[in-house]
Order: C-alpha cells, then sequence, then structure tokens
C-alpha cells in the first residue's frame, strides 16, 4: 500500500481517547481503502520474424523492429481513513490525544462527513498512477543474450498527494508534499 506509496497514509495518534469505552474508538485503520484497482498488462508487439507484421525482414531489420515487449501497470485507490485530533489536552483530564468534537457536517471537494469525527471518519487523497515499461533482448547466440529495459514510472506525470495535517490547528487539512514525479529509467543486462 501506501503504505504502497509510502506517505499517502496518516496513522495519528496511536492511543485509546477512553479506555472505557471502545466502541468511541470504532473505525477504519488508518491504512484502510474504500476501493483499490490493480491492473497489469504485458503485450508483445506484432513486429518482426514470426509476427503478423514484418515476418519476412531480414536479421538486421528484425533485430531493430521484433522482439519489443511492451507492459503497464494501472493503480488507483481511494484515499486512506483518517482521524482529525487535537494538539495537547484541551480537556484537561491528561489524555495523550483527544479527538475533534465537530458539532455539524464537514464538506470538502466531493466529500460531506456527518458530524462527530469518529475515528478514521474522513479520507486522505487517493491515488491514480501508470507505469510503463518497454523491453527487448537481443541474441548472441544459444546462451547469451543482451537485455534493454527501459521503465516509466508514473508516466502520466500525475500529481500523488501526501497526507494532509490531521491536528486542529492553523495548518489541519493542509498537503505540504507530494511525490512521484514522472521516473525514466533505462537499464542494460547481459546474460551469458
Amino acid at each position: 500500500g501506501t503504505w504502497g506509496n509510502g506517505t499517502q497514509a496518516s496513522p495519528g495518534m496511536p492511543y485509546w481517547q477512553n479506555v472505557y469505552d471502545g466502541n468511541s474508538e470504532k473505525g477504519p485503520c488508518f491504512y484502510d481503502e474504500a476501493h483499490n484497482l490493480t491492473s497489469y498488462v504485458l503485450y508483445q508487439l506484432p513486429f518482426g520474424r514470426g509476427k503478423k507484421f514484418g515476418s519476412n525482414l531480414n536479421k538486421v531489420a528484425n533485430a531493430v523492429v521484433g522482439g519489443w515487449e511492451v507492459d503497464g501497470i494501472l493503480t488507483m485507490h481511494t484515499g486512506f481513513a483518517m482521524t482529525v485530533n487535537n494538539w495537547g489536552d484541551p480537556s484537561g483530564t491528561g489524555a495523550w490525544v483527544t479527538r475533534t468534537n465537530c458539532p455539524s457536517s464537514i464538506s470538502y471537494p466531493k466529500t460531506t462527513v456527518s458530524s462527530g469525527c469518529s475515528s478514521g471518519k474522513l479520507r486522505g487523497p487517493g491515488l491514480k498512477k501508470f507505469d510503463m515499461g518497454i523491453k527487448k533482448d537481443f541474441s548472441f547466440g544459444e546462451s547469451r543474450k543482451l537485455e534493454f529495459r527501459s521503465e516509466f514510472l508514473n508516466l502520466t506525470n500525475t500529481k500523488i498527494l501526501g497526507a494532509p495535517t490531521v491536528f486542529t490547528g492553523g495548518t489541519l487539512g493542509q498537503i505540504s508534499h507530494s511525490q512521484g514525479e514522472r521516473n525514466i529509467q533505462l537499464a542494460l543486462k547481459f546474460f551469458f
């Protein structure tokens, strides 16, 4: 998870607000995702000897255009569960953490949450990401080959927002970091 992506989850405070009232602590875990989709595809391009296009290519042309593979991974999920907490001990009870007491509904883009801010009631930003790779093997005899691979992580350069601040105060709800700008990797591997 993010757990899959590192900083999109916000564990908040690990302590119970009231150890004598377990029902007030019920809610989704901080790494809970309501919806999650991961899809993978691998496709051998139809160019080169023995393929639909270019089956009669000479060795040199086939070495250039034949035998390419393309793969892709689509990852999408809704935001992780979050709990809004107060800094310090505003109730004066010596509690490690206190959740906010919100008498009205909370609205943020595309979401309305009923009052009562219980554990895990809010959701952080979701994730949409597409990674792609291309690969080709070049054979040198029966037992040796050179593999070329290029990977495009976050090919669409989609913003991956971090978890917002979950403590009351001037920074509540602010997202101060992101991750996952497009990353291109090239690799050569020789097998012998």
